[in-house]
Parts: structure tokens; C-alpha cells; sequence
């Protein structure tokens, strides 16, 4: 029987009926093993990365599956990512980068947010600037120290 929030959010991402199925099925599989608030917090989280994505179906499926299938515990809370997102204005390109990274370095998502913060702080294009640095530090790879703000003043080049 499905469940009504899987309803809603299969409505809400026009999600294919083999998809709300599996989410049905991850919500099931919670309340038999005595752990339905964690079934609404997967759904809770699930819907957070399905705003956030190019390909809800491809997504929902990839989410449930790897909760279904025990290859995660959980799924990264994207509060934090969705605040950053907010407060640099974001563009759909880079919203779906930045989930895709915290989904990627769960383990360590809060230092690699920090990481993310530190720089778009003064670049003039975030969305650009995280487009850029998504796949290096979904990679774990180091980063160039982040832009600085200038001054304003002069032309950038020493002037002799």
C-alpha cells in the first residue's frame, strides 16, 4: 500500500511508478524493522537531494537503492548545503554540484562545506566558482587558496 508521502513526492518530482515504489518499499522496510521515524527521515532527506538534481528518477532510485541495499546508513542532511545555497544565490547547475558533493564526502561534508564557503566568499560568480571546484573536491582533491577580496584600488600589476 503506498504510503502518502511517497505519494506526494513521487507527485511532486513526477516520479515514475517504479521509483515510488522502491521509495514505498525503503518506507516499509523501515516501519518492519521497528524504525519508522528513520523511514521519514529518509523520505525527508531524499526529498531535500530531489530538489536539488537534474534527474529526480535517476536520483531517487540511486538514493533508495544504496539505503535499500545497506551501502549507507543514512543520507546527507542538505540544510547547511540549502543555506549556502540560498545566501550566494546559487543557479541550478551549482545546486545540483553542491549536493552531489556533500552526497560524495559525507563522511567529512561540514570541513568540505567550509571548504565551499571559504571560496565563494569573494568571488564575483559563485555558481561559476562551484561549478569549477565540484569535481576536485568530490575527488578529495586539494584546492588553490580561494580568491581574495581586492581593494579596489590599482590595476592588479605593480605599477614601476
Amino acid at each position: 500500500k503506498p504510503d502518502k508521502d511517497v505519494e506526494r513526492i513521487a507527485r511532486k518530482f513526477k516520479l515514475d511508478d517504479h521509483v515510488a515504489s522502491r521509495l514505498t518499499e525503503l518506507t516499509f522496510r523501515r516501519k518492519k524493522d521497528g524504525e519508522s521515524e528513520r523511514g521519514v527521515k529518509d523520505l525527508t532527506i531524499i526529498e531535500q537531494h530531489l530538489r536539488h538534481c537534474k534527474r529526480p528518477n535517476a536520483l531517487a532510485t540511486l538514493l533508495a537503492g544504496k539505503l535499500l541495499e545497506g551501502e549507507i546508513d543514512e543520507l546527507p542532511d542538505l540544510t547547511e548545503a540549502e543555506t549556502i545555497m540560498e545566501k550566494y544565490k546559487l543557479d541550478e547547475d551549482a545546486k545540483s554540484k553542491l549536493r552531489e558533493i556533500c552526497e560524495k564526502r559525507a563522511e567529512d561534508k561540514k570541513e568540505v562545506l567550509d571548504i565551499v564557503r571559504k571560496q565563494l566568499e569573494n568571488t564575483a560568480n559563485p555558481s561559476s566558482m562551484l561549478c569549477k571546484i565540484a569535481r576536485p573536491l568530490i575527488d578529495h582533491e586539494n584546492l588553490p587558496e580561494p580568491p581574495t577580496k581586492s581593494s579596489g584600488k590599482g590595476g592588479g600589476k605593480d605599477k614601476d
